[in-house]
């Protein structure tokens, strides 16, 4: 069937956003007196889905460091800085306008709240019909429910859709929910992580070939 329908992970996606995350992750360990960690590590962490980064802090719980309230100061700064150093990737605003013709969709394992602000700060977020945060039903990816859930809400079928993500988790939950998915590798994904994508983009603008090659 004819593609009706492009979702898209939104860190290491379609936005460079390690930066900010891990200024906002290191000022909230900083305040608990914990020494901070270098972007690469926060980053390898992205790889694996922004859940890692909210589990981290239930490790220092055995230092007498609560867990809850670094996540509250984490959330808290990240929300006023969600955009300081993060930015699209090269070619993201022109290949989303060469993309008009078809429904698009964020599904990300951030926060609603932080995956909401992030594209409005940086401009993005009127190219997409809908956006669905980790926290916007039970699971997240690699669950293939977030995907499955857009895809009602939008009424449209698997077989018409196709998922691009950077990670393990993005090909997982797309595979999982029948859709075609396409590996972003300049992204933070781990090594091999775009063995079972149907395709791969080394650059955002390769989208529109792919595209056109599943019209």
């Amino acid at each position: 069937m004819p593609l009706q329908l492009i979702l898209f992970d939104l860190d290491g996606t379609l936005v460079d956003s390690a930066t900010d995350i891990a200024n906002a992750f290191n000022y909230a360990i900083e305040r608990h007196g914990i020494t901070p960690v270098p972007r690469t590590e926060i980053e390898a962490m992205l790889g694996e889905g922004m859940t890692l980064i909210m589990k981290k802090f239930d490790e220092w719980k055995e230092l007498g460091v609560d867990p809850a309230s670094v996540r509250k100061h984490f959330r808290e700064y990240y929300l006023a800085h969600i955009a300081v150093y993060s930015a699209p990737y090269p070619g993201v605003e022109h290949t989303l306008e060469r993309l008009k013709g078809f429904r698009k969709a964020v599904v990300s394992n951030k926060l609603e709240v932080f995956t909401v602000k992030t594209l409005r700060q940086l401009n993005l977020l009127h190219y997409f019909d809908l956006v669905a945060g980790g926290d916007s039903g039970p699971e997240r990816k690699p669950s293939p429910q977030a995907i499955l859930s857009v895809l009602a809400k939008l009424g449209v079928l698997a077989d018409e859709t196709l998922m691009v993500g950077d990670t393990l988790y993005d090909i997982e939950a797309g595979r999982s929910a029948g859709v075609k998915t396409v590996a972003a590798t300049y992204g933070y994904g781990s090594s091999g992580f775009a063995d079972g994508a149907d395709f791969t983009m080394d650059a955002f603008p390769e989208l529109i070939d792919i595209v056109t090659s599943v019209r």
